[in-house]
């Protein structure tokens, strides 16, 4: 299944001798570019025609499969062990606290316009930003929310104004709800619940909703699922068996789920309170290798057309302004759909432990409660 986090191949030396044994001499003197990412096919695609440009030039992606992975990765083998990495939003400010990663030169982005009105406004702002200096190029986001059969939203079954907000999973419907088993995650649904329109994870519950009230909300929310699912791979096999109806899982499943018999009708519902999500940004380790090589393979990756393709392999969501319009596919709706929401409604998960501790905690009782 390809998906965000599933497991990545190495791609080697992009074909090994018959792509290195054609080529000679590289740009700058470089002779090899190295990666650190989870957009493994995407990257194949691009290091090979970014390869053809640049003679005698050997490129490899190390995968990771978390954002802690590669932290230690890059930590146990040194910030000049790699030429690019692609960590999520809380893990640039991680990495720049630790002087893990290097400003990025946006002079040598000729296509920086293009991604910079993103890098510049809420959420991404404070992420890949610090006293005017830019820590991280955004590149692909994504984002929990509601999936349902279509078929079951045109017949009435699940209303079309329930399945677009979080209270699909405690109103009462003739619809079969899967959720996922998530401490954190359930406990930001639950908030969304009972907040509203106001809504807002990153903020401490506190007294205006107490943790007594969100767990009684998720035992609600249990027992009136029909399956609880612990992986995306079981969400998708429920889903197009038709043993679930809605569920919650992560945007960029959206291409993979219609691949699915039985998942074809699958729409996308982006819940009008707003959601939680994360975005991936470019950033460059402290003592990368190439670093001017590295640049311009950011450049080159920015054009719209490789964003577009970006969308097309790996089913993530561009940051870019106008990309979805390039995407060919039956895809293209659903991503326009959920590409075109408010920035503002997309709230990155705060990295405050104790809020993420009581959350599982929270999650953990209620399991335990509802049986």
């Amino acid at each position: 299944m390809i998906s965000r986090r599933g497991l990545l191949r190495t791609a080697g030396a992009m074909g090994g001798a018959g792509l290195a044994g054609c080529l000679a001499g590289g740009a700058g003197g470089a002779d090899a570019l190295i990666l650190f990412s989870w957009y493994d096919e995407w990257h194949e695609v691009m290091l090979e025609a970014f390869a053809e440009n640049h003679g005698g030039l050997e490129t490899s992606v190390t995968p990771y499969s978390s954002n802690q992975e590669l932290y230690a990765k890059l930590k146990a083998g040194g910030t000049n062990s790699t030429d690019l990495v692609m960590p999520s939003n809380n893990m640039i400010t991680v990495l720049q606290d630790d002087g893990m990663i290097q400003p990025i030169d946006t002079d040598r982005l000729e296509r920086w316009s293009l991604q910079q009105p993103v890098a510049d406004r809420l959420p991404w702002k404070s992420f890949v930003q610090s006293e005017g200096v830019y820590w991280g190029v955004p590149f692909t986001r994504g984002y929990y929310t509601n999936y349902a059969h279509g078929e079951r939203v045109d017949d009435g079954t699940i209303p079309e104004d329930l399945v677009g907000s979080w209270d699909v999973y405690f109103d009462d419907h003739d619809g079969k709800v899967g959720i996922k088993d998530y401490g954190r995650r359930n406990v930001s649904i639950v908030l969304w619940h009972l907040r509203g329109t106001d809504a807002d994870i990153n903020e401490d519950p506190g007294t205006e909703v107490s943790w007594e009230e969100i767990e009684d909300e998720l035992v609600r929310m249990i027992e009136n699922s029909t399956a609880i699912y612990s992986s995306n791979e079981d969400a998708v096999r429920l889903f197009a068996n038709g043993e679930i109806d809605v569920m919650n899982i992560w945007s960029g499943d959206v291409p993979e789920i219609r691949r699915h018999e039985g998942g074809e009708d699958a729409r996308a519902y982006f819940p009008r309170e707003g959601t939680n999500g994360w975005f991936d940004s470019y950033c460059i380790p402290a003592e990368a290798p190439h670093p001017e090589l590295v640049h311009d393979y950011i450049d080159f990756t920015l054009a719209p057309e490789n964003q577009a393709r970006a969308v097309e392999i790996q089913g993530t969501y561009a940051v870019q302004p106008g990309v979805i319009d390039r995407v060919d596919g039956e895809s293209r709706d659903l991503m326009r759909r959920l590409g075109d929401i408010d920035p503002t409604k997309l709230q990155p998960y705060s990295d405050d432990k104790d809020l993420q501790r009581r959350a599982t905690e929270a999650w953990n009782n209620a399991k335990a409660r509802a049986g």
